[in-house]
């Protein structure tokens, strides 16, 4: 989340990036560790480390974030997609689909949330295995996909 902050900056767009308490004293190599080990093993050796850094670097140091001590709630990401801003969340797509270390071997995926009902949650979903626009995701299923216990809240709203 925190390249895509960096990229939407550079870019000119305004958005609301929360993140967690420690993420505004964590060292750059500490969570390049923790994104290799945590998140997607088999793909952060093609990471490019420069870039990363210059990201992390950007964020920190233009203050792109807002420390929160709480995930955003559910009501709350309603209220940004009824005002028509773009809700871009991680998610495990392992957890997704019931899989372990499944089709992606790793856990990251995005997908941007369209709408909320009663018992669901609908998001794009770019795949990997084919788009699914407005897919229906039950909330307590979203809910245990999206939490990620890592550095941010998995969030970024455009």
């Amino acid at each position: 989340m925190f390249q895509i902050a960096s990229a939407l900056n550079e870019l000119g767009f305004g958005f609301y990036y929360p993140v967690r308490p420690f993420f505004q004293d964590i060292s750059f190599n500490e969570l390049a560790s923790r994104i290799e080990r945590e998140y997607c093993e088999r793909i952060s050796k093609y990471f490019n480390r420069d870039l990363l850094k210059k990201s992390f670097d950007t964020v920190r140091i233009k203050g792109l974030f807002e420390v929160r001590t709480q995930r955003p709630s559910l009501e709350e990401l309603m209220k940004f997609i009824e005002q028509g801003r773009a809700v871009i969340c991680m998610i495990s797509y392992d957890k997704l689909t019931d899989q372990t270390l499944g089709i992606l071997k790793q856990n990251g995926h995005y997908i941007t949330l369209t709408g909320m009902g009663k018992n669901f949650v609908y998001a794009h979903d770019s795949g990997p295995q084919g788009a699914m626009p407005n897919r229906p995701i039950r909330k307590n299923k979203f809910i245990g996909c999206w939490d990620f216990n890592f550095f941010d809240w998995d969030l970024i709203v455009v």
